[in-house]
């Protein structure tokens, strides 16, 4: 059986934090209050959807990603929105 390294953390909006996700040598990573990734990290990382960030009224917002390194996963993007919309496809996000 083939063990991941999973990271949770609260991010608190600073974009500055990504370059620490890619130093833990993690697998995947739950994150809280994200802001994007900069540019020069944005190709490291799998991120559950490449359009609209953050819902309009946010600068950061809720995110699964996977890191590009990590040969331990299979990372599959769902379809997302933000808290109030009205779409039964798609998974609520904050």
């Amino acid at each position: 059986m083939t063990s991941i390294n999973l990271l949770s953390w609260n991010m608190k909006q600073k974009a500055a934090n990504w370059q620490s996700v890619l130093e833990t040598e993690v697998d995947a990573a739950l994150l809280q209050e994200a802001k994007a990734p900069p540019g020069e990290l944005r190709a490291e990382f799998l991120l559950d959807r490449e359009s609209d960030w953050c819902a309009p009224s946010l600068s950061w917002r809720t995110a699964v990603v996977g890191v590009v390194k990590s040969d331990k996963i299979e990372f599959t993007t769902i379809k997302t929105q933000p808290l109030g919309c009205s779409d039964p496809e798609a998974l609520m996000v904050s």
